[in-house]
């Protein structure tokens, strides 16, 4: 049975505190690493240190010893989680001499995959994985950013998404309206670091947010911006001049 933990007060660790990537093994589930480069010296050396890899309702979480001595399991498999979404990570600091109580906590962290590295700094993460039939579809997790997952089996998949204007017109309008209309209609994560900074992001194309709560406004609002967003970047210019149904 896992333990339960007190999150009273707690220090919020940031993205640079911890750094995830993946190791290519032989089987299908993947091996994680991590850099820890929060300061020790914040915490008490004997406090425990543990990761959490996370998707929907499953979890997987790993001790890695204690503040004053680092100490990574040989096992980092992620093979009791379910790996058809983004893998997020939680890093936890315990004082379990004090029943128990979280000094600190970061969620959302990511593995760098070595493939969306022009994300990482964007608001959208985007990656390919097999999916059947289903060309695309959006991912939302709690305390990640949003991410767009294409088809595996799409040659290039991800690379055009970066530079196809077929690819860039008939999906981003669509996954940008799924996104803020996700936000909007999950009250929970208005608050959010990230749904702010996509706020900021749709109010480059359009008037700012309606303080309004009424569905007609907020989809008015939403129709505004992805207008806006399409004019900007002349998507159906883009997908005209793409030869696209042109003739032989």
């Amino acid at each position: 049975m896992q333990r339960t933990f007190n999150y009273t007060d707690r220090h919020r660790l940031e993205k640079a505190d911890a750094l995830f990537s993946f190791r290519e093994n032989s089987t299908n589930a993947p091996d994680f690493d991590v850099n820890f480069e929060f300061n020790p010296d914040d915490f008490p050396p004997d406090a425990s240190l543990y990761v959490e890899a996370h998707f929907r309702e499953t979890r997987q979480r790993f001790d890695f010893g204690t503040v004053g001595q680092i100490s990574p399991p040989d096992n980092r498999r992620l093979d009791q989680i379910d790996l058809s979404g983004p893998t997020l990570f939680r890093v936890l600091i315990v004082d379990h001499t004090s029943g128990g109580i979280i000094l600190a906590a970061g969620d959302g962290f990511r593995a760098d995959t070595g493939e969306d590295g022009e994300n990482q700094s964007w608001l959208l993460a985007v990656s390919a994985r097999p999916m059947g039939q289903v060309t695309w579809k959006m991912e939302f997790q709690t305390g990640g950013m949003p991410e767009l997952t294409v088809n595996n089996s799409i040659p290039g998949a991800i690379e055009r998404m970066r530079s196809d204007p077929i690819f860039q017109s008939l999906i981003l309008p669509a996954a940008l309206r799924e996104i803020l209309i996700h936000y909007l209609w999950n009250n929970h994560e208005e608050n959010s670091d990230i749904w702010k900074q996509w706020t900021e992001f749709a109010e480059l194309f359009a008037d700012p947010i309606p303080a309004d709560d009424d569905t007609s406004v907020l989809l008015d609002w939403v129709d505004e911006v992805v207008a806006g967003f399409c004019a900007r970047f002349d998507f159906s210019d883009m997908l005209v001049h793409s030869g696209i149904g042109d003739s032989e």
